[in-house]
């Protein structure tokens, strides 16, 4: 829960960013998230700098599910580590090769009673161990298949659930997935029971581990878990390299022994 960076700029800046991403930048194209990068949602009008997040589901190439866990958050009145009520729901796929994709689909939801509109405008994705540190990200995405409520601004607004833009922490390399910046967009209110859309991401990490996510708006905090991935220390790989060593040598004896005449 690093990211909390602010995202309201004077309307001359925003102004000037639109005139450059009209006249001085090329088309939108996907690429890697790498640290320090911002993807936009292509319906963003007028387009921002590209390049811009994908529109659709977790690409089919990562065919095998790994994990599915709906991890909740709880809400309790005066305590802001427990400010929303609702889950994220986090899924882990892998490639042929061996990589991971992670998805995050993130609810809003009404505790009921007496409990004020709590709204997510972003979230991040991120602990004190910075899991995402040395992690390539290939392509992030939304599958437009959430349910949120419509931020009109000078940038447009939507209430499929996707994201305005998804960004990644220089420092830390921490995920910010901001659904109303500028003030345009979207975002998960909680008297309507909102929901993201999946929101995806495929990396080379070939472990992964329970983290933490954030979700914040102004002046209103929340915390929770979902799946991140995990670079094992050099140790262990050299562990368990030196374990694939000596299971080869136990097998290749044994079928010596098994070939040599009695």
């Amino acid at each position: 829960m690093h990211l909390s960076m602010s995202r309201r700029l004077p309307c001359a800046m925003i102004a000037a960013a639109c005139v450059c991403a009209v006249l001085l930048l090329p088309s939108a194209a996907q690429a890697n998230l790498n640290p320090g990068d911002t993807e936009y949602n292509p319906a963003v009008v007028p387009p921002l700098p590209p390049p811009a997040f994908t529109i659709g589901p977790v690409p089919a190439s990562y065919n095998v599910i790994l994990a599915s866990t709906v991890f909740p958050y709880n809400y309790m009145p005066g305590n802001p580590a427990e400010a929303y009520f609702g889950s994220v729901t986090s899924n882990v796929y892998q490639n042929n090769a061996g990589q991971l994709a992670f998805s995050y689909v993130f609810n809003n939801i009404n505790p009921g009673g007496a409990a004020p509109r709590t709204d997510i405008s972003h979230v991040t994705i991120n602990d004190p161990t910075n899991p995402w540190t040395g992690v390539t990200i290939f392509g992030a995405g939304a599958d437009a298949g959430g349910n949120s409520t419509a931020v009109p601004g000078a940038f447009g607004a939507w209430t499929n659930g996707n994201p305005f833009d998804i960004t990644r922490d220089a420092a830390d390399n921490g995920l910010g997935i901001f659904f109303n910046a500028f003030q345009s967009g979207t975002e998960l209110v909680n008297t309507t029971n909102d929901a993201s859309a999946t929101i995806w991401f495929t990396t080379d990490a070939t472990h992964f581990q329970v983290s933490n996510i954030g979700m914040i708006d102004t002046g209103t905090t929340g915390a929770g878990n979902a799946y991140a991935p995990l670079v094992p220390e050099p140790s262990s790989i050299a562990l368990l390299g030196l374990g694939a060593l000596g299971l080869s040598v136990i097998v290749r004896r044994s079928r010596t022994k098994q070939r040599a005449p009695n």
